[in-house]
Formats: C-alpha cells, structure tokens, sequence
C-alpha cells in the first residue's frame, strides 16, 4: 500500500497533522494507530475522565518508571492515552496555554523569534473556538472547544474565596501570557461534552477518501532504504503489513512511543542500542532524553459534612445525575472533577524567582469510598476518611533534576 505520508500515532499531534496534510495540502495520508476508536461513553462525559483513570481502561496504557530513589525505591505509574485521540480523549480537558515567560526561553534556546509568544499567539487564535473569550488573545471560531465549567462544586467558591484571602488576585483569563491568581478552570468542552483533538481536527477529514485510519495496529519498525525512511512495517488484525510511504514518515506516537519506535529503528543512542542488540542506522543521542513532565502532590483532607462528590456516583443519586446529564448535559458528569485552578510563584532563597517555578494548585473534590484514600492520624496509622477533598500541587516548569529519560527495557 503506497502514500503519500505516513503519520505513526492518532493522539493530538497525529490528528492534526493528519488534518492539515489532508486539507491544505491534498495529501494522501495513512494514520496508524496503536488504541481503538474514541468510541466509548466515557470519552464523551468529562466525568468519566476519572472512571478511567481510577478504575482502569484499555484505553488508558500505564507505563512504569524505573525504580525512584527518591521515592523509596518505588516506581512511578504514568498514564498515556491508548486511544485515537490520545491523551485529549482520557486527560481532565485543562486547557493551559503556559507562561509569556516559557516562550522566551524558546526563542532564547533556539533564537528563533517564531517560538515567541507573539509568534504562536496566531495559531492559537486560529485553532481555538473559545465560547466566552473573543480578543487579542483568543479565538472564538476554531475547532477546539474551550469553555467554562458548566456545574462547579459546592467548595469551588470556597477555594477561591480562601485563596483570595491568602493574597492572590481572581484571575478571569489564565491563558493571555501570565500566569498568577486563583479562579475557574476553562476546558477543551462544548456543551457538556470533551472536544478532543479527534473531535476538533479528525473527524472533519474522516470522510475524505485521501485519509486512510488503521486502529489498534502496532508499529514494529521504520522502514529504510538507504538513508531514507520509506515505510513502516506494522501488525493489525494478526497481519503483518508494510506501508510505503512516497514524502515522508512522521512519527508522533508520544512521549514514550515515539522514542521507542526509534531505537527499535536504529535511531539512537548508539551505546544504548548495541546493548540491546539493535542495529545502528542512526547515532542521535538526544532520543529518549529531557523527558518531562508535571509532577503532582495529592493531599487528601477530611471535611466536616458532606461535599464536592461524595455519594453522586452511587443510588439515586447515580441515577439522578445521568439522566441530568443525558437531558441536559449538565450536572456533576459535565464537570472534570477540578474546577479551580491557583498559579503561585514559588520563591526558594538563593534561587531565581519569579515565573521560571510556578505552584498550581486545584482540587478534586471526590468520594473516599476506595482504599486509596486514606487518613493518616498522628499514631501513624491510616484510616479510610469518610469525607475528603483532595488538593493537588503541581510544578509547573521543573528544574534539571526534575528531568528523566526514557530507554529501552531489558527483553
């Protein structure tokens, strides 16, 4: 089967590429992708978001880190979209552009002035349908959804009033460049319902016959020929198949895949592979490294009554809240479960300050009927807490040693 492109991976990079290579350039491509369809119900639901991410999914692969030293010697469970769509059709929709400040040290990088906030600023315009914002600053005509949270926690007015007192400006708009207050959480949604990077850029080309979609197929290699990448060569179905591909291959298969499916192809670190026993096409040392990525701290408090979500999975409630949702689309299934969001500037004596690290912080106001939440008292035991609200601090910019790499594992 010949093409004209070949684009390894349906996550929120493959869509778009697959979009605009169909669209602007009449281009005949070939998207492979390694998870199902975003067929499921959960998808749709912003709530569901934590049914699968909680409970388990296919469509959800966890990858385990290597033993953390820092961490006691445990691993690290990472959670990566096995979906088309990718991580857009499983995330929690926060839709969070960064700081000015993390495109200055683009441009400073790179000394290219297109990484720029200025620069980008037009393309996200272009790509956003905002449905409260229409400035400088936002799009309102785009085909990604973002919206405001159509239900909100009991305790998300409380959050923000808290914060407030402890100094922090209400922020009405976290995605115009700067980074800093507390208030409610915009998300990739329309209406009640996820708009994933499926929805936004897929599903307008699906129909077009230039756009050929193969899922739960699993890329193998890179085909070459000479210097040339020419192909893949991938399994679907209990098929073994080979794609040629006439311009280019372009790989965007995720933070873990895509670095995978290059050493596997002979694009690497050369010592690395020939440890593992793979052929050197490629010495590229930078495969597989500076892997980053947002690090959160969970604290479980109890509350005194009942809040947020407890009990409005189960009985009546369950029933309640689905036919609101089904009716209306509203209610607690239309919302991700965090509405509000604070950004701090972290200050650390004899360090830079200001935006470089930034502190975020939201909540989850959910049930503690599992065993994973637990209570710890000052006797050093730890009790399942009738009631919790979980608050989340997050390192938005890690600093180096926050920095890892992501390597072939011993077969």
């Amino acid at each position: 089967m010949d093409y004209d492109y070949i684009v390894v991976g349906a996550g929120s990079a493959g869509c778009v590429t697959a979009n605009r290579l169909v669209r602007e350039w009449r281009a005949k491509v070939l998207l492979v992708e390694a998870g199902p369809p975003a067929n499921s119900a959960l998808i749709r639901m912003p709530a569901g978001t934590f049914k699968m991410l909680f409970n388990g999914s296919p469509l959800i692969k966890r990858y385990a880190s290597a033993p953390q030293a820092s961490l006691g010697g445990r691993a690290v469970s990472i959670p990566q979209g096995n979906v088309v769509g990718g991580g857009s059709s499983v995330n929690a929709m926060a839709y969070t552009r960064g700081s000015r400040t993390d495109y200055e040290r683009w441009v400073a990088a790179t000394g290219d002035p297109g990484w720029s906030w200025e620069g980008l600023l037009p393309y996200f315009r272009k790509q956003e349908g905002n449905q409260r914002l229409d400035n400088e600053a936002h799009g309102a005509d785009g085909p990604l959804k973002v919206s405001d949270p159509l239900y909100k926690a009991d305790v998300a007015d409380r959050f923000v009033r808290a914060m407030q007192r402890k100094g922090l400006p209400f922020a009405t708009d976290f995605n115009a460049g700067t980074l800093r207050g507390v208030g409610y959480m915009q998300t990739t949604t329309h209406r009640g319902q996820r708009c994933s990077a499926a929805d936004a850029f897929l599903a307008p080309v699906m129909s077009d016959p230039l756009l050929s979609l193969v899922t739960q197929a699993n890329v193998h290699r890179i085909v070459f020929e000479g210097e040339r990448a020419v192909g893949v060569e991938y399994t679907a179905g209990g098929a073994l198949v080979q794609a040629r591909a006439s311009c280019e291959v372009i790989v965007c298969a995720g933070a873990f895949a895509t670095p995978k499916l290059l050493m596997l192809s002979g694009i690497g670190p050369a010592a690395h592979l020939r440890e593992h026993g793979v052929e050197v096409r490629v010495d590229s040392p930078g495969v597989g490294e500076n892997l980053q990525d947002h690090n959160v701290a969970v604290v479980s408090m109890t509350t005194h009554g009942q809040h947020g979500y407890f009990g409005e999975d189960r009985g009546a409630r369950a029933l309640w809240n689905g036919l609101q949702y089904l009716a209306f689309h509203n209610g607690p299934i239309a919302s991700n479960g965090a509405e509000t969001m604070a950004f701090v500037n972290l200050s650390v004596p004899g360090r830079r300050t200001g935006p470089a690290a930034l502190l975020r912080w939201g909540y989850v106001a959910r049930s503690a009927g599992s065993k994973a939440v637990l209570r710890h008292d000052a006797d050093g035991e730890s009790r399942a807490a009738a009631f919790t609200r979980n608050r989340a601090a997050e390192i938005g910019r890690p600093d180096r040693r926050c920095i890892g790499r992501s390597q072939l594992a011993p077969r």
